[in-house]
Parts: structure tokens; sequence; C-alpha cells
């Protein structure tokens, strides 16, 4: 490994302090090394707009159910909207009219990646990059 791909000896000492038996310490540390790391993923994953062709946003305040009463729809222009839901990976859509209204399920894009704690502990940074490479690509 080259010297120029291996992080600073500040970043080496917080990865060891991750891997610490103080849980305090090992959390703060942890939260640490999430921050430092949140920006090259996102560089490396958010490479460009791969969603809105697909899905529409649609902002609502924590808690709120995306639901849709079927009163909103004119008579005769039920088809022009349908609502489908994904009842669980690798199954086929579903589509839903339930009752007076449409309600859309709603799921979280989210991944992790897990590692010995001794990888922390002895700062073994070949095998945290490629557990970072790995989080990455879960994301592409």
């Amino acid at each position: 490994m080259s010297t120029q791909n291996r992080p600073s000896p500040e970043f080496i000492e917080l990865l060891r302090q991750s891997g610490s038996s103080d849980k305090a310490v090992a959390i703060a540390a942890q939260r640490e090394i999430a921050k430092a790391l949140e920006t090259p993923i996102r560089k490396g994953v958010l490479f460009g707009d791969i969603v809105t062709s697909i899905y529409g946003a649609m902002p609502l305040e924590p808690g709120a159910t995306p639901e849709f009463p079927l009163d909103l729809l004119a008579p005769g222009t039920e088809m022009d909207h349908i609502a489908y839901t994904n009842p669980g990976n690798g199954r086929i859509p579903e589509r839903h009219v339930e009752g007076d209204y449409v309600m859309i399920n709603t799921y979280g894009i989210t991944s992790s990646i897990d590692f010995l704690l001794k990888y922390a502990r002895e700062a073994n940074w070949n095998v945290v990059a490629r557990a970072m490479q790995v989080l990455e690509s879960s994301f592409v």
C-alpha cells in the first residue's frame, strides 16, 4: 500500500479508538469516523441523479402517512391514478386501492458494513478501506 493512500495518523488513532473496550470512547470514535467517511462515500455514490426519472419526491413531515383520499379523483380518471407497492425484495409490485383512500408504502434506502473490532484496534487500514468499498458498492 502506498503512503499516499494511507490515512493521517489522527485518523489511524481514531480507528484504534473505535475498537476500544470503553464503550463511550468507541461510540464517540465511530461517530467521528462516520462523519469523516460520509464525504468520500457520497462522492462515489451520488455521482448524478439516478432516481427522479423513476420516482417522484414527495417531502412529508416525520411520521406523516402518505395517504390519498379517493374523493380527490374525479369519476372516470381512476386509471390515471394507479398506486403500486413493492411488497418485498424480489417480489412483483402489487396494485393497491383499499377502502376510501390509497396509501403508499415508504421505505428507507440504507446499508451498513461490519468488520471485526480487532481490525479497528490494530488500525488495519487495508481491511477498513475494503469495507468502505463494499459499503459504497452496496449503494451503487
